[in-house]
């Protein structure tokens, strides 16, 4: 077991309220659990460590404060290292080769400019370059692929990424630099279900271990959208499948 660093080493009363990472309207203190909780219940574990998560009256939107202040070297040490695969066992390939299917099923323009944000290994690229897209990537933790773009791309993939930011601003802000004008951003990113009150931190997803420290409603989007871009506006098509677009320029 990796121990977390000094920073999660808190004794002292979180604040009962907090401001909202995506409206900046007031949240209060609404649940904690372990840094060892995981999406697959048979592996959690207890650091002793609580992660305290806050719950925004305006939009829903959840997040935690207590690693507001973790390095990038802090996040490769205690959660994507080599165990990371353990509990995300889809990383490698399972996800990436469902996620081109996507991409392959709804996006039949392969000479558009694509990037893939937060591309972990690159497996997604490479099977979607080898179909004839142009598909570059990007992932801050990566080995291969941390070279900020200096270019603009007309569509922005995201799969499994926002849920894992300690700062949605700050990772929208970026996300939407990358994008040209009338570009649209497919990602995914599970919505919290309508029992969230009853299973509060129970509820899978909610997972420290993983990664998982930020939970969005469709409203928590929409008001994130209206600081960076208030032309852009969301389709969800499912629970965790979503499209987000400029008006100006619907793509359907």
């Amino acid at each position: 077991m990796i121990i977390p660093p000094p920073s999660l080493c808190k004794s002292n009363q979180r604040p009962l309220q907090s401001l909202c990472k995506c409206c900046n309207q007031k949240a209060v203190l609404w649940d904690v659990c372990d840094f060892g909780k995981s999406a697959f219940k048979h592996l959690n574990s207890i650091y002793g460590y609580p992660i305290y998560y806050y719950k925004c009256q305006n939009c829903s939107f959840i997040f935690t404060n207590d690693i507001n202040n973790f390095t990038k070297k802090d996040f490769l040490h205690f959660i994507y290292n080599q165990d990371y695969i353990k509990f995300d066992p889809d990383f490698k390939e399972k996800r990436p080769q469902s996620n081109s299917e996507l991409i392959l099923n709804i996006c039949k323009n392969k000479t558009l400019k694509y990037l893939d944000y937060g591309c972990g290994n690159g497996e997604m690229l490479k099977i979607l370059n080898s179909k004839g897209y142009n598909f570059e990537g990007y992932d801050p933790f990566s080995k291969y692929f941390n070279t900020k773009p200096s270019k603009k791309y007309q569509i922005i993939t995201c799969f499994e990424v926002m849920e894992h930011t300690i700062d949605t601003l700050k990772l929208h802000k970026e996300i939407f630099s990358l994008l040209e004008e009338n570009g649209i951003i497919i990602f995914s990113t599970l919505f919290q279900p309508n029992e969230i009150e009853t299973l509060k931190t129970n509820w899978w997803y909610i997972a420290p271990r993983n990664g998982h420290f930020s939970f969005y409603t469709q409203n928590s989007l929409i008001n994130l959208y209206k600081k960076i871009n208030k032309n852009y506006t969301l389709l969800s098509l499912s629970s965790g499948f979503h499209i987000a677009y400029n008006v100006n320029f619907p793509p359907f």
